[in-house]
């Protein structure tokens, strides 16, 4: 790592960058310009070398643009050697995260791509925020793409693209179908979703693997992480069958008169247990 003065023309921007400030019309550098017009550049931007005439911008993009606007022919910089132990990677994470008016959505594209990287503990070191805040974070990446255009369009807030992210993917295509109906109410429309496995009338071994099974859900917040299925419709349809065989097993039974409960075998056993269950639906029986 050294610092020179180059010149402002050798260095090469990324177009990728800032690409969501610029598409929201959030890159302005009236205020920066006017600084560098009194007081000149007092910070260096940083590069790393392409070649032996041209720089690779990878910090201080809008210092950059306000120094031509300026009409400067340099510009101070820090230039990244290849062994230095910084890498370009690190650098343009905790230049972002340092950004004002960074997108909660670009903030969780790169704590997720450190995550890979180097893992959460040292992401939460380079975005000075705990080891939770990151996970969290990175798990806005999960949202599907008509939410994220939401989010980005601030018609999502905050806490409900957290509360989404948390759901898999089929449960949000399932919230967004009937958005209108849930009332634009993240929570209620997940409450209505989420059935606890614990609860349950019926076999649930299958259940177990699932991958709406919240349990087998790392990435989830505590909170949510319990033995809960997100799939309403297969959970009710479950039920639903296991309360017509319960049924169907109470009436033969009861037809036997003068007798005793008859136990055909061990799945028509587990299945005369839900018979409560089944009464509470207020279904007929046969006495």
């Amino acid at each position: 790592m050294r610092y020179a003065e180059i010149d402002i023309m050798s260095v090469v921007n990324n177009p990728e960058n800032r690409k969501q400030e610029k598409e929201k019309g959030l890159f302005n550098i009236d205020d920066l310009q006017k600084s560098i017009e009194l007081y000149g550049q007092l910070q260096p931007i940083i590069v790393k070398p392409i070649n032996d005439n041209e720089y690779k911008l990878l910090a201080g993009e809008r210092r950059i643009l306000a120094l031509k606007l300026c009409q400067y022919e340099s510009v101070k910089a820090i230039i990244l050697e290849d062994d230095d132990l910084c890498d370009e990677d690190t650098v343009r994470r905790i230049e972002n995260s340092c950004r004002k008016g960074l997108h909660p959505l670009d903030e969780a594209k790169e704590i997720a791509e450190a995550i890979q990287k180097d893992g959460v503990q040292v992401a939460a070191v380079t975005f000075g925020a705990s080891a939770s805040y990151c996970r969290k974070r990175a798990q806005l990446l999960s949202l599907i793409s008509e939410f994220k255009e939401m989010f980005f369009s601030d018609q999502l807030k905050l806490m409900d693209a957290l509360e989404l992210s948390r759901v898999q993917e089929s449960v949000q295509k399932r919230i967004l179908k009937n958005w209108d109906a849930y009332k634009y109410d993240v929570t209620r429309a997940i409450q209505n979703l989420k059935c606890d496995l614990s609860k349950a009338c019926f076999d649930t071994t299958e259940c177990v693997k699932c991958q709406n099974n919240t349990s087998t859900d790392n990435l989830l917040f505590e909170d949510l992480k319990l033995n809960t299925c997100l799939n309403g419709e297969c959970f009710n349809a479950k039920k639903e069958k296991f309360i017509e065989t319960s049924i169907n097993i109470y009436k033969e039974e009861q037809s036997i008169k003068g007798e005793e409960p008859i136990i055909f075998s061990e799945q028509r056993d587990s299945a005369y247990e839900g018979i409560n269950t089944a009464k509470s639906y207020d279904y007929d029986f046969v006495e």
